[in-house]
């Protein structure tokens, strides 16, 4: 599973490359209208603005780039043995079958999830000592370099107790707190964007000034629909079952080139109703694991016309779909 969607990711991450280019286009068009209708006292905003999107560039492109390298080489299993799985903060270290040490950064809700298991791939390395771990239950795995010793500082990671329910799943519980940290940063940039938005368009005449506030309102309709989906997810985390449900998708996976895909099926409900299910922005290796094992698991009673929310036990997955 890993292998095929890992391909067809990487695959469609080569369509942002030109929508990358037209990002950063933007961001110096802007930069030089607001130079010139402002003057040099602009100058702040605008390498805050050009940076924010060199940094988003780096990040979100740079290395699905880097692990298309790798596409040529083959997955290799092996066991994560007691002792093998150690962590620095942030910092995950595991010992290779042919000697050395896998290093790379990840949150807490992914270094409980791999002290939970006890078995990995990798696929690489390169000639630059990178290669991409992946992990059971996961479809993209997470770049690593090799090292000949673990981060400074490593303890070993131990194994998850297993989770009996939603509230009462630790890497669930993490992963929860991880959106609420990335959701607070992300309005925060939010707001400083609105602010300059909105600082721009008084500066500009009539039309130009309708980009911006276009842009602004943009940003707010957009924070809003961030805050109610954390809220909605917050409450669903806090179930005190899970439901397995059967599922059948009609077709492949749509690859998005992101951490994001869709698709569409069909799912049996507890009292033997087949409803249909659409799968609209769904986290990739949530929608990978229905797709490889036919089944979806919905946080507490699932309810026919209703938004679900969907996730995997032990694993930092959510998703949001419709029963229809």
């Amino acid at each position: 599973m890993a292998e095929d969607v890992l391909g067809a990711q990487l695959k469609a991450a080569n369509r942002w490359v030109p929508i990358s280019a037209a990002f950063l286009a933007v961001g110096v068009l802007a930069g030089a209208v607001s130079v010139w209708t402002g003057g040099w006292r602009n100058l702040p905003s605008v390498l805050f603005l050009g940076g924010s999107l060199a940094a988003l560039q780096f990040w979100w492109f740079t290395r699905p780039v880097r692990a298309l390298r790798l596409r040529s080489e083959h997955f290799r299993a092996f066991e994560l043995a007691e002792g093998s799985v150690l962590a620095a903060g942030a910092k995950v270290s595991i010992r290779l079958p042919d000697g050395g040490w896998a290093v790379f950064r990840t949150f807490t809700c992914n270094r409980l999830l791999i002290a939970g298991l006890r078995k990995a791939w990798v696929v690489g390395p390169d000639k630059q000592g990178k290669l991409v771990v992946v992990v059971p239950g996961m479809a993209t795995g997470w770049l690593a370099k090799v090292a000949r010793e673990p981060a400074p500082g490593s303890t070993p990671l131990f194994r998850s107790p297993e989770p009996t329910s939603p509230r009462e799943d630790p890497v669930v519980r993490a992963y929860w707190l991880y959106t609420q940290m990335l959701t607070a940063l992300l309005m925060v940039a939010y707001v400083a964007v609105v602010v300059w938005m909105t600082a721009l368009s008084l500066t500009l005449a009539w039309p130009l000034s309708l980009p911006p506030l276009v842009l602004t309102v943009v940003v707010v309709v957009t924070i809003v629909v961030a805050f109610v989906k954390t809220l909605l997810w917050g409450r669903s985390t806090y179930a005190e079952q899970w439901t397995e449900l059967a599922a059948t998708l009609d077709g492949p996976i749509k690859h998005s080139g992101t951490a994001v895909a869709s698709a569409a099926g069909q799912v049996q409900l507890p009292d033997g109703r087949v409803v249909r299910v659409k799968f609209a922005r769904t986290n990739l290796n949530l929608l990978a694991n229905i797709e490889a094992t036919g089944r979806m698991w919905v946080f507490g009673e699932p309810r026919p016309g209703k938004a679900a929310r969907i996730g995997l036990p032990g694993y930092p997955l959510l998703g949001n779909v419709k029963l229809r």
